[in-house]
């Protein structure tokens, strides 16, 4: 299924593939860490990451710095759409959802139950790429769901520590945020942050070239109409890709 329209984006990389310094909103210059380099003096890939393990990786400041021309307002109003994949992906692809005992192990580990509309997404999609990079786990992929937010977790710790009190609304939830996604083109990583209380769960991104962390009103819902509704993806993010895709030789059927 390929999507019905080329997206645009604007690049963060020179023409080399390194990183550009870009001026954050107070005026500074983006920020960098030592944590786990590359030789490139990267951040490294999730399959990098895997490769060096010996395992196989089968394939809150709402701001313009993440989606060009992204206003709280239109993310307030999405607020009150329902979950409805289906507009943006067609028609599920997997036809049996994850089951409740996986699921429960998982809810167990994050300490709380997860936002419907996530779990929608990945018994849906899940085990598959959006856009031809962002990965969406499932709890019987090939990269499993639980695997995968733990290690991703660790390794957001590990990497983003210096950034732990840049925003008030992640310090609280700094040990409770979720990974939920890995974009492998450049390395960003997309998490829930729990809500205070009963409140709403919200879309966070860690992007590894330039090391900063931004966290954007709205769930999961308002962030995949976004980047596949709307076409407005994170800089540095390729648009030009299918929708959705399987990940090579998924065992979901």
């Amino acid at each position: 299924m390929s999507a019905d329209r080329t997206l645009t984006t604007t690049s963060e990389y020179d023409t080399a593939g390194n990183p550009v310094e870009k001026s954050l909103p107070d005026g500074n210059a983006s920020s960098t860490t030592t944590h786990s380099h590359n030789s490139r003096g990267l951040l490294p890939h999730r399959s990098e990451r895997k490769q060096r393990d010996g395992r196989r990786l089968s394939r809150h400041q709402p701001s313009r710095n993440a989606f060009g021309h992204l206003l709280v307002g239109d993310l307030q109003e999405a607020r009150f759409m329902t979950s409805d994949f289906t507009s943006l992906l067609g028609p599920k692809e997997r036809f049996r959802p994850a089951t409740s005992d996986s699921w429960q192990e998982i809810e167990k580990w994050v300490g709380r139950e997860l936002p419907a509309d996530y779990k929608e997404l990945v018994d849906g999609y899940g085990d598959g790429v959006l856009l031809g990079h962002l990965f969406l786990p499932h709890p019987q992929g090939n990269d499993q769901l639980l695997t995968f937010m733990r290690e991703e977790r660790e390794f957001f710790h590990q990497s983003f520590a210096e950034h732990r009190h840049s925003l008030k609304e992640l310090d609280p939830q700094w040990g409770n945020l979720v990974p939920w996604a890995y974009h492998d083109w450049n390395g960003d990583v997309c998490l829930l942050v729990p809500p205070d209380g009963d409140g709403e769960w919200a879309v966070a991104l860690a992007y590894r070239q330039c090391p900063r962390i931004e966290v954007l009103e709205g769930g999961v819902t308002e962030f995949i109409t976004t980047i596949l509704g709307e076409g407005r993806l994170p800089n540095g993010w390729p648009g030009d890709r299918p929708r959705w895709q399987s990940i090579d030789g998924s065992p979901l059927i």
